[in-house]
């Protein structure tokens, strides 16, 4: 995983079978690059240290938050686990990501700018201050 997504990393969830079976709160994150014997590329590592978080005793024994797929570590937004509410209070607030409501989807990427797609046909009312632009 690369470094820096990895520094993002803040729960780990176990998951088996398509069921979870552990979730901890990431305490600290350590890498290490190296290229494996045999090998000719560079391959990056990241060791997550961890700790127990009652909030999140409520995953274990329930389904994975993620379809199962090919590789078997994957990452997600936070606010896209389910029952995050609780966790989203502690959390930085993301400053680049996705939201998708319906089928309303909005976009906005590390530098700000922000891309919004709709149904045809939707109205999309924009206020900023005490304006109101349709």
């Amino acid at each position: 995983m690369d470094p820096g997504k990895a520094d993002r990393v803040r729960i780990l969830v176990a998951v088996f079978d398509d069921v979870v079976v552990g979730a901890w709160e990431v305490t600290n994150t350590t890498h290490q690059a190296e290229i494996p014997e045999g090998k000719t590329r560079m391959v990056s590592r990241s060791t997550f240290e961890t700790a127990d978080d009652a909030r999140l005793d409520y995953l274990v024994g329930g389904p994975s938050p993620r379809a199962r797929q090919r590789n078997p570590q994957a990452t997600f937004e936070l606010r896209d686990l389910p029952g995050a509410e609780s966790l989203i209070g502690s959390a930085e607030p993301a400053s680049s990501g996705l939201v998708q409501l319906g089928r309303f989807t909005l976009t906005v990427s590390g530098d700000g700018h922000a891309e919004l797609q709709m149904p045809a046909g939707a109205t999309l009312t924009v206020r900023t201050g005490r304006t109101v632009a349709s």
